[in-house]
């Protein structure tokens, strides 16, 4: 490229790589181990669905969304698609997340935001058993299953489901304290 010349688009979009943000794959080890990456809010382990997208954005800036609920802490821009960001921390424990970690789960127009208190880290699935342990009545329905790994209590939360029943209003959570 000549000084003072133009970037094409495609060049512009992908000439640097952001460290502001990490793409989280699900794999399998060598040891043929399902590798799921899990995350935590308040005290609770929750696992990255399979097949989902996921990415981390740290101590991301969120725009606040005026007359929503408590518990949507804003949006935040994400090449150029608006993500709306949940706080679940509020509906888990009644106070605010001190986060600014925003997990991105899904893709294009089905992407949500939720702050964590603990980015995602490598769950090996082969070294687990089945356990679900006590979940907050609303959870009800949108965890699937638990597992235990290390003393450590995992549940696979159907966050998606969760979100669009709260969308469709079908889960009233404007009240929701534990």
């Amino acid at each position: 490229m000549s000084s003072g010349a133009w970037l094409s688009p495609v060049e512009a979009l992908t000439r640097l790589k952001s460290a502001q943000h990490h793409d989280l794959i699900q794999s399998k080890d060598s040891d043929a181990s399902l590798v799921r990456y899990g995350y935590r809010i308040a005290d609770y382990r929750f696992l990255v669905g399979n097949n989902i997208r996921s990415e981390v954005l740290f101590e991301q800036t969120i725009y606040p969304l005026p007359l929503s609920d408590h518990f949507v802490s804003g949006v935040v821009n994400l090449r150029g698609n608006i993500v709306v960001v949940f706080d679940l921390n509020l509906l888990l424990t009644n106070k605010s997340s001190s986060s600014c970690n925003v997990l991105i789960l899904g893709e294009s127009a089905g992407e949500i935001g939720v702050l964590v208190d603990e980015i995602p880290r490598a769950v090996y699935i082969s070294d687990t058993e089945a356990h679900l342990p006590a979940i907050p009545d609303f959870l009800d329905g949108y965890v699937k299953e638990g597992i235990s790994q290390d003393e450590l209590d995992w549940l696979e939360f159907d966050c998606h489901s969760f979100f669009r029943a709260y969308a469709s209003r079908q889960l009233d959570l404007k009240n929701q304290a534990s």
